[in-house]
């Protein structure tokens, strides 16, 4: 049996579908997958964040999936004997798997519309030293 601890916020559609994707793996290849979700909000302190990792050796984890902030307090969980992915992890992070996405693009891709429907005037709102955020807001101004 595969067991995969998920440190991850299930309030965005993203995460979910990340979810659901491993879920349908697991369905596919016939892995008894154990899924235990730890909310987001338990990365509030220093103790807990300790929690985490005694959890993960308690469990006998696999593998980790981080989506939470800050990733900084978290990369002693890769000390760990378990795979840790981290959720949107700045790719200058040496180190860890990440799961990313191709966030200039997609900046690239809403720039298009904006320019196919005319507009002249447009601009991104986003989160200042988000490695994400930075990157759409990247591809939106290569446009």
């Amino acid at each position: 049996m595969i067991s995969i601890l998920l440190c991850m916020d299930t309030s965005t559609e993203y995460n979910r579908a990340i979810i659901r994707g491993i879920s349908s793996y697991s369905e596919e290849h016939d892995n008894c997958l154990l899924l235990s979700r730890v909310p987001s909000c338990i990365i509030v302190d220093s103790a807990r964040k300790e929690k985490i990792a005694q959890w993960a050796k308690d469990w006998n984890m696999d593998a980790i999936i981080v989506g939470i902030l800050p990733y900084d307090d978290l990369l002693p969980l890769a000390d760990l004997n378990a795979s840790v992915i981290f959720q949107n992890l700045d790719s200058k992070s040496k180190g860890v798997s990440a799961i990313n996405e191709e966030y200039s693009e997609t900046g690239q891709i809403a720039a298009d519309f904006f320019i196919r429907k005319r507009f002249e005037n447009f601009a991104y709102f986003g989160i200042k030293n988000a490695f994400w955020s930075e990157q759409r807001a990247q591809g939106l101004s290569r446009k």
